[in-house]
């Protein structure tokens, strides 16, 4: 959201960070290019949508500073989006005429294959139980050490469990679905030809979109703060609920369709809701990127590049973006029933 990270970091930074968000979506483009990645990658553009009167003027105001910052920004009337067949509950929409959709499975396991084929020795299944600082680091896990000079935390959601940053970053746990493959005829009803994803514009929005697959998959609407922190591992079966509520409500074109499933997953805020790139340690040889905010597949992506310029002494040209001091989470309890008050209003808001 532009207007609040105007509000929140100024307009210099906030033009930057706008500028970082729209340079990330070429720069995955050129990694599945360079890589040969098969991930589904299909470039609709992505659509973020009301579905209530309500929220045009916020809209078009969002629109309009993105378009200020430079970005490939649009205003679609609900005439414009009903040319373009999207589904008549989303009424009108600002189309980000980049980017688009993939399976982010697939586009991390190539990544996993450019890594090894890259002499890249990978652990996977390797929990970090203590990371020592130093001229030279250490990190120790359950099987073995390993000494380096620099160390890249790029654990987003899970840092907490490393007993580092956590008022850096705080988990909040968000929850999908994806239904059955789409019959011809509900295929049909839906329209939808472009295939663009969708983004409501609530406080915390509801997300749909079109598989390669012939699925539909969305979600998100309810988000969790857990206490001190804590990542559980069960699913949050009462989100699952309401966003399924939330789907039939939003697309009855599909009533008989059936979900095949829902999974639950953790994404990680900084206090100002936008990724952070920071130093750690007395000899400012731990980095990290952090803090996505449900952005980090494109985003990440370029953070990776600018952590790698900065490992090797230099300045990557988008670093600026990314480089601060972030004000911190408070401790608990505070940061427990603060998170659960932003959520409520936020929620209540959307309700309204």
């Amino acid at each position: 959201d532009l207007s609040l990270t105007r509000r929140l970091l100024g307009p210099e930074l906030a033009a930057a960070r706008a500028g970082f968000a729209d340079a990330a979506v070429p720069y995955l483009e050129e990694v599945i290019e360079r890589h040969g990645i098969d991930c589904d990658y299909t470039a609709s553009g992505t659509l973020t949508v009301t579905v209530h009167p309500s929220q045009e003027a916020a809209l078009r105001k969002k629109g309009g500073i993105a378009q200020e910052y430079g970005s490939p920004v649009r205003f679609l009337s609900s005439g414009e989006m009903r040319e373009r067949k999207v589904p008549p509950a989303f009424l009108e929409g600002v189309l980000e005429e980049q980017g688009g959709t993939l399976d982010p499975g697939r586009y991390m396991s190539g990544l996993r294959t450019a890594a090894l084929a890259a002499g890249v020795r990978l652990f996977e299944r390797t929990r970090v139980v203590e990371l020592t600082g130093g001229p030279r680091l250490t990190v120790r896990t359950e099987g073995g050490r390993v000494s380096a000079d620099h160390a890249v935390l790029g654990t987003n959601a899970y840092t907490p469990t490393l007993g580092r940053l956590g008022r850096i970053v705080i988990p909040i746990l968000v929850s999908l679905f994806e239904t059955d493959p789409l019959g011809r005829e509900p295929r049909e009803r839906l329209g939808w030809h472009g295939r663009e994803p969708v983004n409501t514009a609530h406080q915390v929005a509801e997300t749909y979109l079109l598989s390669a697959r012939n699925t539909l998959m969305g979600g998100v609407k309810v988000a969790r703060y857990p206490w001190r922190s804590k990542l559980a591992a069960a699913p949050d079966r009462s989100a699952f609920q309401v966003i399924h509520r939330a789907f039939r409500e939003r697309l009855p074109e599909l009533g008989e369709v059936g979900v095949a499933r829902f999974w639950s997953g953790w994404t990680a805020f900084t206090t100002d809701f936008n990724p952070v790139l920071g130093v750690d340690g007395r000899h400012g040889n731990i980095l990290y990127g952090l803090g996505y905010a449900g952005h980090g597949l494109s985003q990440g992506t370029l953070m990776g590049a600018v952590l790698a310029e900065r490992i090797l002494g230099r300045e990557h040209r988008r670093e600026a973006a990314v480089l601060r001091r972030p004000r911190r989470w408070p401790p608990e309890p505070f940061r427990w029933v603060g998170a659960k008050l932003l959520i409520g209003r936020l929620t209540a808001a959307d309700r309204r």
